[in-house]
């Protein structure tokens, strides 16, 4: 996926939260101007830290089992306080639940700006 330095212009949750669309631009002096999008279909749960200015670094396919290792904490408080699709019990069925429905996560860091993850069936990314 190309957004390597791209601009966060939105971010558009839809379908209940089930999609998530990252509206990004490329827009630099004396480059080509690009627009795209970033869709991810299926969505178990995300979550973002965005402030102005917003560019981003990468999104990076990492594992469940990371994912959980290194955002546990914050899984678990949310589900407590505001309930998780999928939730039931604990981490461990957490874990089995996003392995058995074929999730996969992403983590998207930024260059300023932005940090999040999102869990879901599938991204792709969309031209403009």
């Amino acid at each position: 996926m190309r957004v390597h330095d791209h601009h966060l212009r939105a971010y558009q949750v839809l379908e209940f939260g089930a999609t998530v669309i990252l509206d990004l631009i490329y827009d630099y002096p004396g480059q080509p101007k690009l627009e795209s999008s970033v869709r991810f279909n299926g969505v178990e749960l995300y979550h973002f830290v965005h402030a102005t200015g917003s560019i981003l670094y990468g999104i990076e396919d990492v594992s469940i089992d990371d994912i959980l290792a290194e955002r546990g904490g914050f899984i678990e408080a949310t589900a407590h306080t505001h309930g998780v699709r999928g939730w039931r019990d604990g981490m461990e069925n957490y874990r089995s639940y996003l392995k058995g429905a074929g999730a996969r996560a992403w983590e998207i860091t930024s260059s300023i700006g932005f940090d999040g993850f999102v869990i879901a069936q599938s991204v792709e990314q969309l031209s403009a």
